[in-house]
């Protein structure tokens, strides 16, 4: 098995972040184009031509919403987190054996610490989250 760095792992994950971000809107735009060539095919005189002047149309809407969806996305994903998963903030004295485990293995990457958050919940599970380093957070 070949080795792969923790700076390769990030570059590939940002590189596929920006991939599936750039495909969003894509296949948003599609979707439109084909709704409104699939609801104007009902009448007999419509044609591709009519669909695509449609859609150039609805463009500035579909795009504007677009727009909205990542802006809401990017100031509020934390929080969105947060509330779907019911997690909360722990402090080193809460449970000093989980935060000091998650800093050394910080340490050992060379990686700043992320916040840490408790899912009150049986099920074993973890994720991290985060845009930049003042939203990286690890929830367990």
């Amino acid at each position: 098995m070949k080795y792969v760095g923790l700076q390769s792992q990030i570059w590939r994950n940002n590189t596929n972040s920006i991939i599936l971000l750039i495909l969003f809107p894509l296949v948003l735009f599609a979707m439109v184009w084909l709704f409104i060539f699939l609801v104007g095919r009902q009448n007999r005189e419509f044609t591709l031509d009519a669909a695509t002047y449609e859609f150039f149309r609805t463009l500035p809407w579909v795009t504007l919403a677009v727009i909205a969806w990542f802006l809401i996305a990017y100031f509020s994903h934390s929080s969105m987190i947060l509330a779907a998963t019911g997690s909360k903030p722990l402090e080193r004295m809460e449970n000093k054996r989980v935060y000091n485990l998650v800093e050394n293995l910080c340490i050992t990457a060379g990686m700043k610490t992320p916040g840490i958050n408790i899912i009150e919940d049986d099920s074993l599970n973890a994720f991290a989250s985060g845009i930049n380093q003042k939203t990286y957070c690890i929830s367990l």
